[in-house]
């Protein structure tokens, strides 16, 4: 009965006599389990060309690449701690995250208020893909963006890796990573309103009476 229909369970067209399910992008050949073009978005998604979402469908998705997420992961000291997530634009993510910079023994007070560090990492392939697996709890946040806010919103985080911050628990800790990327850390937004502050004053200093 099934061979009478040829659009079956993934709705696309399977030709009997090749055994080839043709896929807009990649036809997939179902008896050898492989795709038989290579990945559109070449080695960006994985050093196996003819792999799909890194041969775990069941967790991973492959969408158009947009969007980014907080996730929630299990901390070091037990302590639950969020990581951004996002996509660059161009077919790759990226992860972003706040830790205090602990070293030694001694400067464990760090993890409560003390010099801290934002970290940025390249992944390859769809944020999806990221954002379920071990040692992740759940997706705490999902914000839709456009291809052109994901690139900007990618080199802002690029241009965020090792700066040195100071990290206070409940005021800028993991949970401020979005607020870090989207309008800068704490001291950095405290000093530009400063100097806003001090533009307006100088202004109304120089402006005729």
């Amino acid at each position: 009965m099934a061979r009478v229909n040829p659009f079956r369970w993934s709705t696309r067209y399977q030709d009997d006599e090749t055994d080839i399910v043709m896929y807009p992008r990649r036809p997939y050949s179902p008896s050898t389990g492989r795709f038989l073009c290579k990945d559109p978005i070449g080695e960006r998604g994985g050093l196996n060309l003819y792999g799909f979402v890194g041969n775990d469908p069941i967790r991973r998705i492959d969408p158009l690449g947009l969007d980014y997420y907080i996730k929630v992961v299990k901390g070091a000291c037990g302590v639950n701690h969020r990581v951004l997530v996002g996509d660059d634009g161009h077919g790759n993510c990226y992860e972003l995250e706040i830790y205090p910079l602990v070293k030694k023994w001694y400067q464990e007070y760090r993890r409560f208020c003390g010099k801290g560090i934002i970290q940025y990492m390249p992944r390859t392939g769809s944020a999806t893909n990221w954002t379920s697996g071990e040692g992740i709890l759940k997706v705490e946040k999902h914000e839709s963006t456009t291809p052109e806010q994901d690139e900007a919103l990618a080199a802002k985080a690029k241009s965020l890796d090792n700066a040195s911050i100071t990290y206070c628990l409940g005021v800028q800790d993991c949970r401020a990573v979005e607020d870090c990327l989207l309008w800068g850390p704490v001291g950095q937004r405290i000093s530009d309103q400063l100097q806003l502050l001090w533009d307006v004053i100088l202004e109304q200093v120089k402006s005729p009476q």
